[in-house]
Order: C-alpha cells, then structure tokens, then sequence
C-alpha cells in the first residue's frame, strides 16, 4: 500500500501526487486521503488540485431513498452508485416510478435547495435514523 504524504499532494509526479491523478484507482486514493487530512480536491483541467481550506459546498439538489427504512441522502448520484455497486440506470427507473423498488432501495423525495418536493406514493420513513452521503 501506497503512504499518502501531505506535503506531496499537490507536487507533480511525486508519489502522493501520481497516485490522487495518474493512477488508474485515483479515485479511491482521493477518498483515502480526505479521510486521513481533510479539505477538498477540485478538478483543474486534467488534474486535481488539493486544498485544505475548501469545506464541501451546500448541495442545490439530493435525492432521498428509502432503504430498509432508513432514510439515504444522494447528493453525488454517480459517486454513490458507483461505491454502492448500484445500476444508475435501475436507480433512475426507480426515481421515475418505472420500477418499484432496486436492491432494496425505493424512492422517497427529491430536495432542491432545501425544499422537499415529495411524489405520489412514496412510501413513509422512520425518520430515527438518517444517512447522509
């Protein structure tokens, strides 16, 4: 496994930096780094730039899923699928009432910019317990 270093994060084609940009699983080392030093990555042309002053901006749009009652906040759909080895296509029948349900998942409301905008027969929640992703 690969030592993530701070002062190397943002230094071309050092270790830290090829592995958060060139590396074919970048994605995850992203991910492994903003759990270790915090702060945000931020696309600047082909590559990412890290910085640790930018706090993560307030979503315009979430999606809200119901999965074995327990309410799942979706601001990153393709991110989210893509962690939670879900079909975007499936999640997408569901949100559009095509399917009822996928791996467990229903689908409750969308939220634009805080307002929850709730469709016809989406089932009920126990609102106990929350995830936000």
């Amino acid at each position: 496994m690969k030592k993530l270093r701070l002062e190397e994060v943002n230094k071309r084609n050092s270790l830290t930096w090829t592995a958060c940009n060139d590396d074919s699983r970048s994605g995850i080392w992203r991910k492994l780094f903003l759990e270790s030093f915090g702060g945000k990555f931020t696309r600047e042309g082909r590559y990412w730039i890290w910085d640790e002053n930018k706090k993560q901006e307030i979503p315009r749009k979430c999606w809200i899923f119901s999965k074995e009652n327990k309410e799942v906040r979706i601001v990153n759909f393709l991110e989210y699928c893509k962690d939670n080895n879900l079909s975007r296509s499936a999640m997408y029948e569901v949100m559009n009432g095509k399917r009822r349900q996928y791996k467990g998942y229903t689908f409750v409301a969308e939220e634009l910019h805080g307002i929850k905008i709730i469709r016809l027969g989406s089932p009920s929640i126990d609102n106990t317990s929350t995830e936000e992703v």
